[in-house]
């Protein structure tokens, strides 16, 4: 059992884990392991972070792997792999319930980390654990992240994703009817795939149930910060974009009724992404009538995952109790 005081190293060293680091660590956090062999986890995370959260989902990844589960799964054939390189930066990891409700849909998650990173140490791992509790089978998505145009990279990704799972529905043994929940970065992604031109329309896939969007970036800061709109411009790989090709990545600006039901929070504290996006976001469900839920946390930082805690904690329960009300609705 890994402690607060658990090194890099130690984790590579773990034969449950150290595998599987490449695919939720920075390049720079796994560069400390043969850097700096006593650079400790605790030192190199956020504030926000919890360790003790993070180490749990650590133990809870090498659980399943121990009881059998074969967690690291490949959503790209190798001969898709093997024809872009990139792509084998990619992953699913799948963690069923050990008590599944019958025939309830699965939730894919996706983490954030500025699509810079995927933080399945703090919003994968823990969350599907809290997941898994209440009888639902779970997916962490690795997606491509760090590259020149990495958003439409994380698009495909994504729909690659749940097609795959779709596909293969009986051999991971869930249901075909889903729902998506994303962080941050990650929530972009997933509140993306809502939209009528990015998302499951355009490619083909059944609409989610519902999205839960963690503290992610809704709108975009279209010329209002020009080293930002740099930085999106490259995130959507064209650095000359103009304004109007940025907004075809803002998700607020491309919902229309046909954009999933919706739970979303944040905290009003949040410095890194404005609170005003969860505002937008709740105000523009209201205007196209889509069933929603709104929670607005007074206090808190960005990147909280679980919350455990903090003032946050319990909007998972909340979350998968908006979810199931939908399928109640739907079931009349």
């Amino acid at each position: 059992m890994f402690t607060h005081d658990v090194t890099f190293l130690e984790l590579a060293q773990e034969p449950l884990l150290g595998d599987l680091l490449p695919y939720f660590l920075s390049k720079r956090k796994q560069g400390l392991i043969t850097s700096d062999p006593h650079a400790k986890l605790k030192d190199e995370i956020l504030a926000a972070f919890d360790v003790d959260v993070i180490l749990d989902g650590f133990h809870y990844v090498m659980e399943q792997r121990k009881r059998g589960v074969e967690v690291f799964r490949r959503f790209y054939s190798e001969e898709e792999r093997l024809a872009d390189a990139t792509k084998d930066e990619t992953c699913l990891f799948y963690l069923p319930s050990k008590n599944p409700i019958p025939g309830h849909p699965f939730m894919l998650i996706c983490p954030g980390g500025g699509y810079g990173v995927v933080e399945a140490m703090v919003e994968g791992f823990p969350v599907a654990k809290a997941l898994n509790e209440m009888g639902i089978n779970v997916f962490s998505l690795k997606y491509r992240v760090g590259h020149e145009g990495t958003i439409p990279m994380a698009d495909a990704d994504l729909h690659a994703a749940i097609r795959h799972i779709l596909d293969h529905a009986d051999e991971y043994g869930v249901s075909r009817e889903y729902a998506l929940m994303g962080f941050s970065a990650g929530g972009h992604l997933v509140c993306s795939f809502g939209t009528h031109n990015r998302g499951y329309l355009k490619a083909d896939l059944p609409k989610p149930q519902m999205i839960c969007s963690c503290y992610s970036a809704v709108e975009l800061p279209l010329g209002e910060d020009a080293e930002r709109t740099r930085i999106w411009a490259n995130f959507i790989g064209n650095p000359d974009a103009t304004l109007e090709a940025l907004t075809a990545f803002s998700p607020i600006r491309n919902m229309d009724a046909t954009f999933p039901p919706t739970y979303v929070w944040q905290t009003l504290e949040d410095v890194v992404v404005s609170p005003n996006n969860a505002k937008m976001l709740r105000d523009r469900l209201s205007e196209l009538g889509i069933p929603h839920k709104c929670n607005l946390i007074p206090h808190g930082p960005h990147g909280l995952g679980l919350g455990t805690g903090t003032e946050a904690e319990g909007w998972l329960s909340d979350a998968v109790t908006f979810w199931r009300s939908l399928n109640q609705e739907e079931n009349k």
